[in-house]
Formats: C-alpha cells, sequence, structure tokens
C-alpha cells in the first residue's frame, strides 16, 4: 500500500487476488480475480502516476486488447481458465514434455476516481491457446478476441503456469 507524503502526489492503494485450481484427471479449471483500489488523500491534478496505475490487456487479462490498453486508479478483474493436459507428451509423443489445449473468458473494468464500478461497463474477452511445459519455462501460443475491433496473437516464453 504505497503512501507518497511529502510529494505533488498523497494516495493509498489497496489490492486482493484471488486464484482458485480445480482439477480432476487431464482437466484444470482455473479461477483468477483481483480487484484494486485507489483512494486520493491529496488530490493534485486528480491522477496518480503512471506507474501506480493498473492496467487491463494482454495475454490472460483480457487477451482481446493489447497488453497496458486500459489503465486506470481502480481495477475489477475475473476469469475463467480451461486447461486441458494433452496425454503422452502432446500430439508429439517423442517430444516427451507436457503440453496443454485451453481456453478462458475473461471480464474487467478499469476506472478512475469520482465514478464508481458499473458491471454495465465490463470489458469482455476469451482465448484459446496451446501451450507446453518446456525446458526454457512455459510456452504459450494464444488467440484473444473482445470485439471486432479488438484481437489479439500472442506468442509467450516464460512462467504463466
Amino acid at each position: 500500500m504505497p503512501r507518497h507524503g511529502g510529494s505533488d502526489y498523497d494516495y493509498e492503494q489497496v489490492s486482493a487476488f484471488i486464484q482458485k485450481p480445480v482439477s480432476y484427471d487431464n482437466n484444470t479449471l482455473i479461477f483468477n480475480a483481483k480487484f484494486a483500489k485507489t483512494n486520493i488523500i491529496t488530490p493534485i491534478d486528480g491522477s496518480v502516476t503512471v506507474y501506480d496505475k493498473f492496467f487491463l490487456g494482454g495475454m490472460f487479462n483480457l487477451s482481446g486488447y493489447q497488453q497496458y490498453t486500459l489503465a486506470g486508479n481502480n481495477v475489477a478483474f475475473a476469469n475463467l481458465m480451461y486447461r486441458y493436459c494433452l496425454k503422452n507428451g502432446g500430439f508429439f509423443g517423442s517430444l516427451g514434455i507436457p503440453m496443454y489445449a485451453g481456453a478462458t473468458m475473461e471480464a474487467g473494468n478499469i476506472w478512475d476516481d469520482g465514478k464508481s464500478f458499473q458491471a454495465s461497463k465490463n470489458k469482455y474477452s476469451a482465448s484459446v491457446y496451446a501451450a507446453a511445459d518446456t525446458p526454457l519455462g512455459a510456452f504459450y501460443f494464444t488467440y484473444g478476441y473482445a470485439d471486432k475491433k479488438h484481437d489479439g496473437l500472442y506468442l509467450y516464453l516464460g512462467e504463466k503456469f
């Protein structure tokens, strides 16, 4: 909870994140939710520094929107992920690495101070993906869709599992 006393920006932030996976056989369902709120104590220009804003957009974070597309002082977001572990090391059993296929449904919004959360203004997105647990880290190939104007294709190597 940063508090920037003595500067031009005087505010506090509170955030919460929840994750609950449930697995059965080769199937995994994961629920993720986050909520964050900024309380501006002394309004100067009514804004929060850019590095303390909350962002939506990017893979599994409103996948149909490009990363960091949505920014604001407050955020509410949830997604439901489904992942299926393909048997025998995936389509190519000789690779010997676990491979997955899955999909997500995502909803959330960003808003600034002086406004309240309105579910009717939520943005929605969905994605489908293929993934592998490689020696270099998790590998994802993902397509995200939000609406006719917003979609995204992601190729990712890192730590998302």
